[in-house]
């Protein structure tokens, strides 16, 4: 998509997929020592852990920086809240989500009573879930929550999420605390 996009309009928006976070991410943010080849979303980023904090706290701020709206609003929405509950509550656009129940690990599996996954998943039990007020998506038949067994409503809308990158890259936000974690090669 970015590509297409850069061909359409190279002027404004540069000529590789590199160059375009470059300009429309990176240097906004002040990320300094990362790269992105702009072949795979999980595998072509290189990063140090200060920049991977960056890209925590402008999706933790709702896509803004330093005053400035660097990413739509309705986007980071949807990273942090699930894409379709009635498939799987625990994943949004390109994050991992806390969620009650209707959560599948990576490989497909449920998660245990206790929030853990063969699948490699950390679903915890204490972080708020990610939920929607009022479900946006015309696809989905889902009602606005659709957990059976947990309550669904909570006070505020501050459900925790975590980016996690090939060879345990991991990036996790907790907007309640106003908190952004990060680690690298965590195993």
């Amino acid at each position: 998509m970015v590509s297409t996009a850069i061909k359409q309009d190279s002027a404004r928006l540069g000529t590789a997929t590199g160059a375009f976070a470059k300009k429309f991410l990176f240097d906004v943010v002040g990320m300094k020592s990362s790269s992105w080849g702009g072949t795979q979303y999980a595998t072509s980023w290189s990063s140090t852990l200060g920049d991977m904090a960056r890209v925590g706290n402008l999706i933790i701020h709702q896509g803004v920086w330093s005053g400035k709206r660097v990413l739509d609003a309705g986007w980071t929405y949807k990273m942090t809240h699930p894409a379709f509950e009635d498939g799987n509550t625990a994943y949004g656009y390109l994050t991992w989500l806390v969620a009650k129940e209707g959560q599948r690990s990576i490989g497909g599996g449920s998660f245990t009573s206790n929030g853990s996954s063969a699948g490699g998943l950390l679903a915890d039990n204490c972080s708020p879930s990610a939920i929607w007020q009022k479900y946006p998506h015309g696809l989905s038949e889902a009602p606005d929550c659709t957990y059976k067994s947990s309550p669904c409503a909570q006070k505020y809308d501050v459900g925790s999420w975590s980016a996690q990158g090939l060879g345990g890259q991991f990036i996790v936000g907790h907007p309640g605390l106003d908190l952004v974690l990060v680690a690298k090669n965590y195993s």
